[in-house]
């Protein structure tokens, strides 16, 4: 198992031909590109439940947000767009940048197993619907980095050893130089503490999906190796000042009444990096991981409206109950 990695997401584009890219789409058009896409879409899956985000409350467009199935953006759409549900991880979306894309998301660390999974579904739709492919540069899509083959891997990482020995910089740079980008995570403007990155592929032309895949699962393996020495070089150094920290952030976790949500993202990720160090007995990275992103702040701290201290309290008594079963 790979402890620096929080999940692994593929997304692969396609757009069909003789329709523009979504942003030059009419309003009516857009409503046929998701009608063709759909009925597409339904002779390839046994079961699905649709979601049309037109007409869809605000409250519902956002609970898709927090679930990462749609972008910020795509919340705000003025034309026909939807999101198509399976009974696993793969999920579609349609009329977002481009017309389709076909998402696989999952904490598991192999994204060859992903990209198999949505490679089955794209070969089946490309038989009915007409992709727009040029002979010279492959399928085309609304970013110019995606075009060749549509396809984005993005891994999260979670890299408190490398940040705190200094070496992050040195990494990003050597990750561009491959064609490769690692950035600052990042969700709509909240930056989760400077520990998390996302590593993901810069550009598709010239290279074939296995290619990018391998590509980022080698790098993976060589972050993971770094991360892990600097881990080692950490608690030689620090031995129990580091220790103290993170039994503290355990603690504040366990008793806080308040916690906002740049602090309670600070404090699992000092606990996620203490269960790497095994300090912390029955608490997995998993449950760590997943409060990571269900303590995101509510539609109404976003918009910066006035709510008091009410989500704060709400935020420490979920983490409680989630990490240490008790209110």
């Amino acid at each position: 198992m790979k402890k620096s990695i929080i999940k692994t997401t593929i997304i692969l584009s396609r757009n069909m031909d003789m329709y523009p890219f979504p942003a030059g789409l009419t309003y009516e058009a857009s409503a046929e590109v998701e009608g063709i896409m759909t009925q597409a879409i339904r002779l390839v899956e046994q079961k699905i439940k649709e979601i049309k985000l037109v007409g869809l409350d605000e409250e519902g467009k956002y609970a898709l947000f927090q679930d990462g199935i749609i972008p910020y953006s795509m919340m705000h759409n003025r034309i026909h767009s939807s999101i198509i549900k399976t009974g696993s991880s793969l999920f579609y979306r349609l009329n977002n940048e481009d017309h389709l894309e076909i998402v696989n998301t999952s904490l598991m660390e192999d994204p060859l197993l992903l990209w198999d999974a949505v490679l089955a579904k794209e070969e089946i739709l490309a038989k009915t619907l007409n992709f727009a492919f040029d002979v010279k540069l492959g399928y085309l899509t609304s970013r110019i980095t995606e075009v060749g083959t549509g396809l984005r891997v993005k891994v999260l990482l979670h890299l408190p050893g490398i940040v705190r020995t200094g070496y992050i910089k040195k990494l990003t740079q050597a990750v561009h130089q491959v064609g490769f980008s690692l950035k600052e995570y990042t969700r709509q403007g909240h930056l989760f503490k400077k520990e998390f990155y996302e590593l993901s592929n810069s550009l598709t032309i010239g290279k074939t999906e296995i290619e990018l895949i391998e590509g980022i699962k080698e790098l993976v393996e060589r972050i993971e190796k770094k991360e892990m020495d600097a881990l080692e070089t950490l608690q030689s150094a620090q031995d129990k000042v580091l220790e103290d920290e993170l039994y503290r952030a355990y603690g504040t976790l366990q008793y806080a009444r308040l916690l906002s949500y740049e602090e309670g993202i600070e404090l699992l990720s000092k606990v996620r990096l203490g269960i790497n160090f095994g300090y912390f007995e029955g608490i997995s990275m998993g449950q760590v991981d997943a409060l990571l992103f269900s303590i995101y702040p509510k539609e109404e701290t976003y918009k910066k409206v006035q709510v008091g201290k009410k989500e704060e309290m709400q935020r420490a008594e979920y983490i409680r109950a989630h990490l240490y079963g008790h209110q």
